[in-house]
């Protein structure tokens, strides 16, 4: 018997459809996931046996007002359940690497944003998936949940990047997906500071204008924020209107060994101070590339604020593993996406490298 199914009324392609991914307390769920004993229990991290920071805290702990950046000691006081534990490293690259791989399967144009974090370009595969994005982002929530046995994810898939972001967040754990035509309306009414990469400092400056919220930001002019903040700020009033530029950025890292970052103090707030935390971050990186025999020819610079991280690739004249090189892309990104904002934690990757005995491209 042969079964006729009903025509259906094809869908339209979304001009763009970008899906973010997080995991919102990587590493201590799997800490949790590897220790049954520690589940449902406040978790502080510590980058060792001696540390004393906390690098990364559970969603427990943080319900009890642990920061990342704290003394150990501080987090006692807040929460004297906490338990501390010490960071490995490499059992979380080893889940990070396979959660990256798989989402690989749906689209090669993955943009790793942290461990815990990536953003996908859907564009020119929707009608593989019949153009339907739900059905998409429940196979990359059940793709993610095998990768890492079972770590839980936030999705949300909409037309640009700042959309997709702000989708993910609705969820926690869950799926939100946000047409591209509907994205402006849903931000309209949207705080400023709930953009990523938009600090305080960002905030007090658009309240000069009377700009608050999303819907604000058509009050005022490009040349405003731009004259302010540079491109940068040119972006940002895209982002309000749910008009986000920014392509998905498929470079990726060669190993998650040549990266190098450090948690900062709460409150860290002073240039001089940023300076020299990635003066020693430049050359710890430095070191590691000139004994591999490597040089690099981009940088990825960033710093995390409290609405999270803001990055940008950078590239030297030439490829390099001089450090004073590499401190000097970091004081121009400084100088471009510092707004004398509180940063809890600075880093610097290097993109795969250049093996120093082989002779450059010509046409590069």
């Amino acid at each position: 018997m042969i079964s006729i199914l009903p025509i259906s009324k094809p869908k339209k392609t979304w001009r763009r459809m970008i899906a973010m991914v997080e995991l919102a307390a990587f590493p201590t769920e799997i800490e949790q996931m590897d220790n049954p004993s520690l589940q449902g229990r406040p978790i502080c991290l510590v980058n060792s046996e001696q540390g004393s920071i906390v690098i990364a805290a559970s969603s427990e702990a943080q319900a009890s007002g642990i920061q990342i950046g704290m003394t150990w000691l501080m987090a006692k006081e807040h929460c004297p359940e906490s338990v501390r534990v010490v960071a490995r490293p490499a059992r979380y690259g080893e889940i990070s690497r396979q959660i990256m791989a798989a989402l690989r399967a749906f689209t090669p144009e993955v943009e790793v944003f942290a461990s815990n974090e990536a953003f996908l370009d859907l564009t020119s595969c929707q009608s593989y998936y019949r153009h339907e994005p739900d059905v998409i982002g429940r196979l990359i929530k059940e793709t993610v949940n095998a990768a890492s046995s079972g770590l839980p994810c936030s999705i949300g898939i909409s037309g640009d990047k700042t959309s997709a972001r702000w989708a993910a967040k609705q969820q926690q754990g869950g799926l939100t997906v946000l047409h591209p035509n509907d994205a402006e309306d849903r931000l309209c009414s949207i705080p400023l500071a709930e953009l990523c990469g938009i600090g305080r400092g960002m905030v007090a400056f658009f309240a000069q204008y009377d700009v608050h919220c999303c819907g604000d930001m058509k009050k005022i002019p490009v040349s405003v924020p731009a004259q302010r903040y540079g491109n940068l700020g040119r972006q940002l009033w895209l982002m309000a209107q749910a008009r986000d530029p920014s392509p998905v950025n498929v470079r990726c890292m060669a190993s998650t060994s040549l990266s190098k970052g450090k948690i900062l103090l709460p409150q860290t707030c002073d240039l001089s101070i940023l300076q020299s935390h990635f003066m020693l971050t430049a050359e710890k990186l430095a070191l590691q590339l000139r004994r591999q025999g490597q040089s690099v020819a981009d940088f990825n610079i960033g710093i995390r604020c409290p609405e999270g991280w803001r990055q940008a690739w950078l590239r030297p004249p030439e490829p390099t593993n001089n450090s004073l090189e590499i401190f000097r892309l970091s004081k121009q990104f400084l100088r471009q996406y510092w707004f004398g904002d509180t940063v809890q934690q600075i880093r610097i990757q290097a993109a795969p490298p250049v093996l120093e005995e082989l002779q450059p491209d010509f046409f590069a």
